[in-house]
């Protein structure tokens, strides 16, 4: 499934979900005419459509906001983001859409290496990237049951599944993709399928490395990735 088709499963289900847009409208499909009465797009006014959000949630609706990139999403808005969503413990989730490197076509303005730092600074906010698709709507559906602010990254180029090891462990734990002898690597987001790449290769070297995918990102499983140690 693809995002806009995790997003549009959800809100089917979740009548107080309302889709808010600064210029993203291509990036949802058909979810602009589908839920019509429940998308707002405010034109390239990040700020006003954060604090539309805020408002929105006190009034008992589920905002969840995009621009058509991360980076927009969390650096132009981040005061409103920080002031007005989390200190009030609003529940706003917000999309990172073409994060990192995947909007580096249209110049350094639009890449979002910040976004995570950004957004895990700001206490109160969940902060998730997921490694496939299948994950991508295990983190979604998870944004939406927990109350309060979460940024998730929506990654370019993610496989549909990844090959993992051990499965039982939940979204908002790591899960061991491969276990090794010599070492352990943490990643998250696209570079997990990456990582597999340059990992089989150094196998065949002779260097035996474990890979985990992190996936929550904040508030950071600490406790876990020390037993992984």
């Amino acid at each position: 499934m693809t995002y806009v088709d995790i997003l549009k499963s959800i809100m089917k289900k979740r009548p107080e979900v309302v889709v808010l847009t600064a210029e993203a409208r291509k990036a949802l499909g058909t979810i602009p005419e589908d839920f019509s009465g429940r998308f707002y797009d405010f034109g390239i006014a990040e700020q006003n459509m954060v604090c539309a959000a805020a408002g929105m949630s006190a009034l008992g609706k589920v905002p969840i906001i995009h621009s058509p990139l991360a980076a927009f999403t969390t650096m132009r808005p981040f005061e409103q983001i920080r002031t007005t969503v989390a200190m009030n413990g609003y529940n706003v989730k917000i999309a990172g859409l073409l994060p990192g490197f995947s909007a580096g076509f249209q110049g350094p303005t639009h890449v979002a290496l910040e976004d995570i730092a950004l957004m895990r600074e700001i206490p109160g906010v969940t902060v998730m990237v997921p490694g496939s698709q299948e994950e991508l709507r295990e983190v979604m559906e998870f944004t939406f049951n927990i109350k309060g602010c979460v940024y998730f990254r929506v990654p370019e180029d993610i496989p549909q599944q990844l090959p993992y090891e051990d499965i039982s462990r939940s979204i908002d734990q790591p899960r061991w993709v491969r276990k090794g002898k010599d070492g352990l690597v943490i990643t998250m987001g696209s570079m997990v399928s990456t990582v597999l790449k340059a990992i089989k290769f150094l196998s065949m070297q002779g260097l035996d490395l474990g890979l985990v995918n992190l996936r929550m990102l904040k508030p950071t499983p600490v406790k876990v990735l020390a037993e992984l140690m």
